[in-house]
């Protein structure tokens, strides 16, 4: 028996053709398509994999940043979640039998949220200790900025944190070519020269900061990832009234050549491996050349990266007491000017004491086979407090801390660590030797979706296997 809507299409009266339902409908439908979402996933996959090979070769910060961080990257991802909601909606109204394909795109979709949240949000720092001492300020790596201040004179000081995003090659090694792959001590333009609105970095002469009305501008030229440290040369721009300017030249740029292990350089010929060479580089603080204007006078000036803490387990948390990284300069008209190149640091709500390094070594040989700290969560301002004793940290079983006075959670893992140090101080620990001990300290406030996210997806799976829906055709 023919409905009243069946016999109104048969006397020829059509449904309206164009409404916002059938729009959206139309919209989605492309992205919604099988095949579109089969290719975007293999597209994906493809560059997954080649950060996998660009993380080998340069490093974990160089595939982060030009794969996993990069606009085009989180364009991808947008348009994978994108096609899942556009096939999801498109099913409506849903089905009993298309409760597993619900519950599955329902957990990647929620999966994916978890992620952008974990991106926009999340903090990873590296917190070191040495033993008997206690610290509460944690790097972030591969993040850097400029701390400027003015002090024009008679008036209060002006305080500014200027980001920069440097990139994590020198920039005398991003070459022009499109696919040459080391040639000439270059790197090619695929992928790490794409523009910037692919793949964003500071480059030579971007202006990071400038306020007319003090007359300051901060210009950026050029930028070495690990520099070695020359002679007792003069910094450009120093002179004799200004003594606590900086004092050291990094290698120039073109003594640098091409070492595949890590796009720092090394100075020279070598016979080290790349192990053994990305290693030496990894000790060597980065370099930045700037120009920097305040009162109508102008200073160039290479600037060492600024290091909070030393490998000797003294805090260096107070940068005025630093000479040789940071620049200072006093104009004909007594402004005075300090600029400092850091890295960014993370001010926790707690500290954390290390009482004890517990070191394990390979019979007859100096390779660690298992490590472990000792810690006690301790008051920041007062570093007698103890608000939990006796923690233990050890490889592959982290623990969690609850910040005092949020509700953030800090995940802790043993990293690694540095040592033994001769101990020349009683106060540091009981020992004759002492260790300095690296924990990474990591925030991530999307952890609860990702968790959610992989629940809902095995769960739709089981549910779709369960009752069997790919077996049983729809209904004409």
């Amino acid at each position: 028996m023919k409905t009243d809507e069946s016999l109104k299409i048969a006397a020829g009266e059509k449904k309206p053709a164009f409404g916002l339902l059938h729009f959206l409908r139309m919209f989605l439908k492309p992205f919604g398509s099988m095949f579109f979402a089969i290719g975007l996933i293999l597209v994906l996959a493809i560059f997954m994999a080649l950060a996998t090979f660009w993380g080998m070769q340069f490093g974990d910060d160089a595939s982060s940043w030009v794969v996993y961080h990069a606009n085009w990257f989180l364009f991808l991802c947008g348009l994978l979640g994108l096609s899942v909601l556009a096939s999801t909606l498109l099913r409506f109204p849903w089905r009993k039998y298309q409760l597993g394909f619900l519950v599955t795109h329902l957990g990647i979709l929620i999966l994916l949220i978890g992620c952008w949240v974990d991106f926009r949000q999340s903090q990873s720092a590296y917190l070191s200790i040495a033993e008997g001492k206690s610290n509460s300020v944690a790097i972030c790596p591969g993040k850097v900025h400029f701390e400027l201040r003015l002090t024009p004179a008679g008036q209060e000081t002006l305080r500014r944190s200027i980001p920069f995003t440097p990139g994590p090659f020198s920039w005398c090694f991003y070459g022009k070519d499109l696919l040459s792959w080391g040639v000439g001590d270059s790197l090619p333009r695929f992928p790490w020269g794409l523009p910037k609105v692919m793949l964003y970095r500071n480059h030579s002469g971007d202006l990071l900061f400038e306020d007319r009305e003090r007359s300051c501008r901060l210009e950026v030229l050029d930028y070495l990832r690990a520099g070695n440290l020359t002679s007792n040369e003069k910094s450009p721009g120093s002179n004799e009234e200004n003594s606590a300017e900086t004092a050291e030249y990094p290698v120039p740029a073109e003594k640098f050549s091409w070492e595949a292990a890590h796009a720092g350089g090394n100075p020279g010929k070598t016979t080290l491996s790349k192990m053994e060479m990305k290693q030496k580089l990894a000790s060597w603080p980065s370099w930045v050349k700037v120009r920097l204007t305040v009162d109508g006078e102008s200073e160039e000036f290479w600037l060492r990266q600024f290091d909070y803490f030393t490998p000797d387990g003294l805090e260096k948390n107070v940068p005025e007491t630093v000479k040789k990284t940071q620049f200072r300069m006093k104009t004909a008209k007594g402004t005075e000017v300090q600029l400092i190149y850091a890295q960014n640091t993370v001010d926790l709500n707690f500290a954390l004491r290390l009482d004890r390094f517990n070191n394990r070594l390979d019979p007859g040989t100096s390779m660690a086979a298992h490590y472990s700290s000792d810690v006690t969560l301790v008051d920041k301002k007062d570093r007698e407090k103890v608000l939990a004793p006796d923690l233990k940290v050890m490889m592959n079983q982290p623990i969690d801390i609850f910040e005092p006075g949020t509700s953030q959670v800090w995940r802790l893992f043993q990293t690694s660590f540095n040592g033994p140090f001769l101990n020349r101080e009683a106060a540091v620990s009981e020992r004759d030797q002492f260790y300095v001990s690296t924990f990474t300290v990591h925030y991530s406030p999307g952890r609860g979706l990702l968790y959610l996210g992989c629940l809902f997806i095995v769960l739709g799976i089981g549910i779709m296997f369960s009752m069997k829906a790919y077996f049983f055709k729809r209904n004409s």
